[in-house]
């Protein structure tokens, strides 16, 4: 929608449940009084705009250490670490009014960054791993073929929705970019997987309000055969859509997009499963 306003996403790391739950209640307090903010949920594949890092966990700090952050992309650590990092600090336990001034002054700082930033066609895919780096030495050969596998030579992708609207949408991101994917389109259950067993896709995005679908149900079809080729499933999730983190994994769901997605947030979302894209 014209004239929408996103707020800046927050990717929260190395902090529990409870904790998650305190931070997004400060980050929703925040009105009209500054910039917005909203923390992602783990399994989301929108790109964060800046991290949320627990410094007293020395796993979050070395997630921390992969993900690189930058003047655009930058961090901020919650209590101080045992160790000296140039990353600001506010201290735990949190309080409304300092964290929100801390994001504040990265925001502002991000956006000076982001001005004098040259024009660039290199993309930063920020490292999201469901499963540690795989030990050539502990992991199973089969397990390291399935997990290692190539994805299609000729990307393709494959939108389950109520019509073809998503699809268009997509189709004209696409041409304006200048980038080439097949995309097709499936109304149903069924029509989805027919027409994945005629076609490899390297994505299948499900947009979840399809009526009468069960999403995770179509998930464990589409990957229940183990093929030589990746196919990522995406959920095209909406505000009453209950994400199950649990039974997602469980199928194989790669993530979510939360509608409505903005153009910029879909390509960042396929960048990560079709290198083409990249």
């Amino acid at each position: 929608m014209s004239g929408t306003q996103y707020p800046f996403a927050i990717q929260a790391v190395g902090f529990r449940s409870e904790e998650r739950e305190a931070l997004a209640a400060i980050l929703r307090s925040r009105m009209n009084s500054g910039p917005g903010y909203v923390l992602l949920h783990p399994d989301e594949l929108r790109e964060p705009d800046l991290f949320l890092v627990n410094g007293s966990e020395l796993e979050a700090l070395v997630t921390l250490a992969y993900l690189k952050p930058t003047p655009v992309r930058p961090a901020l650590l919650v209590g101080k670490p045992d160790l000296d990092l140039p990353y600001p600090i506010v201290p735990y336990p949190v309080q409304a009014n300092r964290l929100l001034a801390a994001l504040d002054r990265l925001i502002d700082a991000r956006a000076d960054a982001l001005s004098r930033l040259d024009a660039c066609t290199m993309v930063s895919v920020t490292e999201r791993r469901r499963h540690g780096r795989l030990d050539l030495d502990l992991t199973d050969p089969a397990d390291y073929i399935r997990r290692r596998s190539a994805p299609p030579v000729l990307p393709a992708m494959l939108i389950v929705d109520r019509n073809a609207k998503f699809r268009e949408f997509l189709v004209d991101i696409l041409i304006a970019r200048q980038q080439k994917l097949e995309v097709d389109w499936a109304a149903d259950e069924a029509a989805a997987l027919q027409a994945a067993r005629q076609k490899t896709y390297s994505v299948v995005l499900v947009n979840t309000s399809v009526p009468d679908l069960d999403p995770y149900r179509l998930c464990w079809m589409m990957k229940e055969r183990v093929t030589p080729v990746r196919r990522a499933v995406i959920f095209l999730a909406g505000k009453d859509f209950d994400y199950d983190s649990r039974q997602a994994r469980q199928v194989g769901v790669d993530g979510f997009l939360g509608k409505p997605v903005t153009a910029s947030h879909l390509m960042q979302a396929l960048r990560k499963f079709i290198p083409s894209l990249r």
